[in-house]
């Protein structure tokens, strides 16, 4: 007699069919993006890079960057698994009651479909929602750094009465302008990688939406 190797914990699927074929393609391909960006993060590191960018920046800035791009790939990853489980889970119902719960959908035959689409839609954006906020704040925290250069060289600038003051006060200004462009690129980069993930945390969304949908049409008809 051959004994059958049951799912590991995790994959179990509550009340749904145990299966060995799951869908975890947007978790893995969430997966591969960590480990590249892990690659670049290494990459500049052992050129330099990244010191470079933290004498540019200040240490402030680069503790926030790499908060921000840490928060943002954990969020995504998680959100990606959690999405990964629900498709599976509507893969396998054996019936609508099954899928009770999952993201807000409660089947019930005097709703409309439009209505549960409703329902379903609002709690994925919420989970989306939650990548994009990353986003943003990598944003506006390149931007705060371009302008605090901006506002650093500046402050420098006006210093200057006189010729000689010119090449007084040009090492402060380069400082700021440096401070400027460095903290752009390195948000710029933060925001691709946290795009990036948002991008596979929405695909993952609108699949599990439309195998809801598709599951209630099927059972109604």
């Amino acid at each position: 007699m051959i004994a059958t190797q049951r799912p590991r914990a995790f994959l179990r699927l509550g009340p749904v069919k145990m299966s060995s074929d799951h869908d975890w393609r947007q978790f893995c391909f969430s997966i591969l993006l960590v480990i590249a960006v892990g690659v670049f993060v290494a990459w500049t590191w052992s050129e330099g890079y990244f010191q470079t960018a933290d004498q540019l920046m200040g240490r402030a800035f680069t503790w926030g960057f790499c908060a921000l791009l840490l928060w943002g790939l954990a969020e995504g990853i998680g959100q990606n698994f959690v999405l990964s489980r629900a498709i599976n889970m509507v893969k396998r119902a054996r019936n609508l009651a099954d899928l009770s719960g999952v993201f807000g959908f409660e089947p019930n035959a005097r709703v409309s479909a439009e209505y549960l689409a409703d329902v379903v839609q609002d709690q994925l954006d919420l989970r989306v929602g939650r990548v994009k906020y990353v986003q943003r704040l990598a944003t506006l925290l390149g931007y705060f750094g371009t302008v605090l250069g901006l506002v650093l060289m500046c402050a420098h600038l006006k210093e200057v009465r006189s010729q000689q003051d010119i090449f007084r006060v040009l090492p402060g200004m380069a400082e700021g302008l440096m401070m400027a462009f460095s903290t752009t690129i390195v948000g710029i980069v933060v925001f691709v990688a946290v795009r990036q993930m948002g991008r596979l945390v929405e695909r993952a969304s609108v699949s599990l939406k439309a195998k809801i949908m598709r599951r209630l049409q099927e059972d109604r008809q």
